[in-house]
């Protein structure tokens, strides 16, 4: 982060083996940033102290390519848990295999891994929530303080010719009248076809 009237840096972080593809400030709240890549979106608060100012990082639990949610307690706890606990307390996943502290929170078993939507684009609101588009054709809210999830809508199919594929979805724009969303559409032409 840098003072852009006295060129002096004002914080940095650096994030080894975070892709970004895309990074906006909110708008309406310069101490709000969102970075995303294809597999993940963070929301970044600088919290400044005076002249010390510091980044910090929240990463948005993004929904399963469905759009469904992952539920929370069958990936801390063994799904083997009955109602009769005659061989002990219940102990989260993380805990069995020693982790503490941010690992914990984060750990996920190897075999318990699913693909999540794959996010290609954001934007603000005038209310300082996050619209994101994914790859699967899903619309999403996120609230910035919360990074409560909402599922806005799933965009349907677009009827595409034979030649026709929909490549991606790049532009995301909010405004007054509502949203914008902007892709491409690769044609393919067979070489034995003329183009007239």
């Amino acid at each position: 982060l840098r003072n852009w009237e006295t060129s002096v840096i004002l914080c940095k972080k650096s994030q080894p083996g975070m892709d970004v593809s895309q990074m906006s400030f909110n708008p309406m709240n310069w101490h709000q940033m969102c970075l995303s890549s294809s597999s993940a979106v963070s929301v970044w608060t600088i919290e400044r102290c005076n002249e010390d100012h510091h980044f910090k990082m929240r990463s948005v639990k993004l929904p399963l390519e469905d759009g469904s949610f992952v539920n929370e307690t069958d990936v801390l706890f063994p799904t083997s848990m009955g109602k009769d606990l005659i061989y002990g307390p219940v102990m989260p996943l993380s805990a069995i295999a020693g982790l503490v502290g941010e690992e914990a929170e984060t750990f996920r078993p190897k075999d318990d891994i699913y693909p999540l939507l794959h996010p290609t684009m954001h934007c603000w609101t005038a209310s300082s929530d996050l619209y994101i588009g994914c790859e699967e054709g899903h619309l999403l809210m996120v609230n910035s303080e919360t990074l409560k999830v909402t599922v806005l809508q799933k965009m349907e199919e677009l009827p595409l010719t034979d030649e026709a594929q929909l490549i991606s979805p790049l532009i995301l724009v909010y405004q007054k009248d509502g949203m914008l969303a902007s892709g491409i559409v690769m044609y393919s032409i067979p070489q034995n076809s003329s183009i007239s």
